[in-house]
């Protein structure tokens, strides 16, 4: 009852107050956020973070989905919403599980599984290895007879349906079920109905009551106002908050962003099997000291040169990939490197002035209470001067004095075009020759066997071990640590040569086939 109660004065005083565009930012500010944060439903603080029309369509977005008409929601919608999410999950176990009946009898049994189309394609995928024939045969049909709960080999409709059932009720839309049953309690006039008109009119003075000069976007000192709620609101909540160390003094904030670096690592930040790049920043000289905060999208290794006495504290969020955070720095002291915990802050972004950058922009000043002074990003961030954001001049791609030349201005001898003309085009900066024990990193850090990507390739090809056939495929003629890191994407063909034993590495996603066989190694799908 007092819940229903505060809900009804805040729809009141929503109604009577209005738009609070033109109110002064310092009288707004100046109230404790305590004394009014009660009074705002956690449901209406949902998104308050985007752009006005954005937090309204996605307040109204539970209704449009699960409302009568998309118009409005009563204690019936969470019922009916319910009993459709389970009924949809129930036929699609259904589906799955009866697909391999045969004879149409209602239930299948291990027999019909291994007459199946899938068991077919795994015996072509395999036909070179009887072992793992086997074992992935083991599993399929493991996989197919779930439902048999009595191991019979004999798996019934009420098997089936029991199955089924059972993951409806538990994968059936609790978080979706929890949203509805708190918008109804919104309902301002109490009649049990909530209509979409009711709630666009909560959402928008809900968004006005922060969006202090009504230019439709919530930043700086009112994000903080927001943010304050949130907290008050959400008492004990386990999000994680940005915790960015204190800027102090005159310190110029830049913000830097990317996808990956312009150059291959010769040292992994995120194992062996995936491509770590290297990111080249030179610091200009000047007497303001620097506050960087990096983000990468991809396992990248920072490269930091130039006058770097001026970077008073680098905070890096790394990109958590399999195995822990995938990032690094070097040129730097580790008593000027914070590395971040994962999902806090803002994820990466490419585009300086898009919707990304806004709100990465937006969450360091109202954690640090400064402006960011420059946002530089990009999607491969080729060497870049800071503070400037210019382009540092670089001679030819590194490699050529040490180590393989990968993309040097012209491809090695006995390397083929088309491959070194790839690598060149996604790594114009060439390969970054790293000493592991330089590199400062939250995680592990260890030289590649074999360096990543079309890189791997001409390396390989450099020392004789692989070839590139007329037809596209990659002969691997000699013995080889792995196979290079991160091929998957591109999809190459590989056909392991007479007598080459199988190299290491990830081959998930490889197409590999064996000469002397001419049958797959692998259960790619490209293979077939």
């Amino acid at each position: 009852m007092m819940r229903r109660v505060g809900i009804l004065v805040f729809f009141l005083w929503s109604m009577v107050a209005g738009p609070l565009v033109g109110v002064e930012k310092g009288a707004q500010a100046a109230e404790d956020p305590a004394t009014v944060a009660g009074d705002i439903p956690n449901v209406l603080l949902r998104g308050i973070g985007q752009p006005r029309e954005a937090y309204i369509a996605g307040q109204l977005r539970p209704l449009r989905t699960y409302g009568t008409d998309g118009v409005r929601i009563d204690q019936d919608t969470i019922p009916t919403m319910q009993a459709d999410a389970a009924k949809r999950i129930r036929n699609q176990w259904v589906q799955r599980l009866l697909g391999h009946d045969r004879d149409g009898d209602g239930q299948v049994t291990a027999e019909e599984v291994r007459q199946s189309q899938g068991i077919r394609n795994l015996r072509k995928r395999f036909a070179g290895s009887l072992d793992k024939l086997a074992a992935e045969q083991k599993r399929y049909i493991e996989r197919a007879m779930i439902a048999d709960a009595d191991g019979d080999g004999l798996m019934t409709f009420t098997e089936v349906m029991a199955h089924a059932n059972e993951h409806a009720a538990k994968a059936c839309c609790t978080k979706d079920a929890s949203v509805l049953r708190e918008l109804l309690d919104l309902d301002p006039s109490g009649d049990g109905v909530l209509t979409a008109e009711e709630l666009e009119t909560l959402a928008r003075r809900t968004y006005a009551r922060f969006d202090y000069n009504g230019n439709g976007v919530i930043d700086g000192e009112e994000i903080r106002e927001a943010e304050a709620h949130i907290r008050i609101a959400r008492p004990g909540t386990s999000q994680k908050v940005c915790r960015l160390p204190p800027v102090g003094g005159n310190r110029q904030i830049v913000l830097l962003s990317a996808y990956k670096g312009d150059r291959v690592s010769s040292v992994a930040v995120s194992g062996q099997d995936r491509v770590t790049t290297v990111a080249k920043v030179g610091i200009e000289p000047g007497a303001r000291p620097l506050y960087l905060v990096a983000a990468a999208a991809d396992g990248v290794i920072w490269d930091i040169e130039g006058d770097v006495s001026r970077v008073a504290t680098m905070v890096v969020l790394p990109p958590w990939l399999k195995g822990g955070p995938a990032t690094g720095v070097v040129g730097l002291p580790p008593n000027k490197v914070l590395f971040l915990e994962r999902d806090t802050c803002f994820r990466a972004f490419t585009k300086p002035k898009g919707g990304g950058a806004r709100r990465a922009r937006a969450i360091v000043e109202s954690t640090l209470g400064r402006s960011v002074d420059v946002v530089i990003s990009d999607n491969t961030l080729t060497p870049t001067a800071i503070p400037s954001g210019e382009s540092l001049s670089t001679d030819s791609p590194e490699g050529e004095k040490d180590g393989p030349k990968a993309f040097a201005l012209r491809p090695p001898k006995g390397v083929d075009y088309e491959i070194w003309s790839t690598g060149r085009r996604r790594f114009p900066g060439g390969v970054a020759h790293l000493d592991p024990r330089q590199v400062v990193a939250p995680g592990s850090v260890e030289a590649y066997d074999v360096l990543p990507a079309e890189a791997g390739l001409v390396q390989l090809m450099e020392a004789g071990a692989i070839t590139r056939l007329e037809d596209g495929y990659i002969l691997i003629r000699k013995p080889i640590p792995r196979y290079p890191g991160g091929l998957s994407g591109h999809r190459p063909k590989i056909m392991l040569g007479k007598g080459v034993p199988e190299p290491g590495g990830n081959t998930k996603h490889l197409c590999i086939i064996s000469e002397e066989t001419g049958q797959p190694l692998t259960p790619s799908r490209s293979c077939l």
